[in-house]
């Protein structure tokens, strides 16, 4: 099922929470396609981060010794991934789900976190 014909369903069926819950579900399922089912959590917060979205995507580690937060191969797999993650969610549509801000020089974000882990 497409992820446009399950947002049609999820709007048709009765409420199991919130809209939130359903963009939330959406998104995991989207980027659980790509990634591995057990390898993406998607959050969205509370109080007055309400509406922000938190998702944490797992990978292999690209190379097998020790390294910290430098890592230029790490680094580089790191900004991969989070790319491919918002190119699957403006192929999806599910981009226009998450709320936007602007910043003091006007610029637009989106209410999201993207976080790469990487296990050996």
């Amino acid at each position: 099922m497409s992820i446009d014909a399950e947002r049609i369903a999820e709007a048709l069926k009765p409420s199991r929470g919130g809209r939130v819950a359903k963009r939330n579900r959406l998104i995991k399922k989207a980027l659980a396609a790509e990634f591995g089912k057990g390898n993406v959590s998607v959050k969205g917060d509370r109080g007055t981060a309400y509406g922000w979205v938190d998702i944490k995507i797992r990978c292999k580690k690209p190379h097998s010794e020790e390294c910290d937060w430098r890592c230029p191969l790490c680094n580089e797999l790191r900004d991969k991934v989070k790319q491919r993650a918002w190119q699957i969610l403006k192929d999806t549509g599910l981009d226009k789900e998450i709320s936007t801000y602007y910043d003091d020089m006007n610029y637009e974000h989106k209410e999201c976190i993207i976080t790469v882990e990487l296990a050996p």
